[in-house]
């Protein structure tokens, strides 16, 4: 219920995290407020796998 405005931040989010399995496709696109995106990300759990998937890559020492 709340409007872009000519200032705001807004953020292209995918809708299933890439970290998740989500694609880069038009279909998992969508454009959020600065401040909403934040708080998806927080709550979907992709930072959670992101950051494992970070201690992880470090350690077997394979880039993503």
């Amino acid at each position: 219920g709340l409007y872009f405005l000519n200032d705001g931040v807004m953020e292209v989010d995918h809708i299933i995290p890439k970290s998740l399995g989500g694609k880069d496709e038009y279909k998992n696109l969508q454009l959020l407020h600065g401040h909403c995106h934040d708080t998806k990300t927080k709550e979907d759990g992709s930072i959670d796998q992101r950051k494992t998937n970070l201690k992880v890559n470090k350690h077997n020492k394979v880039k993503t």
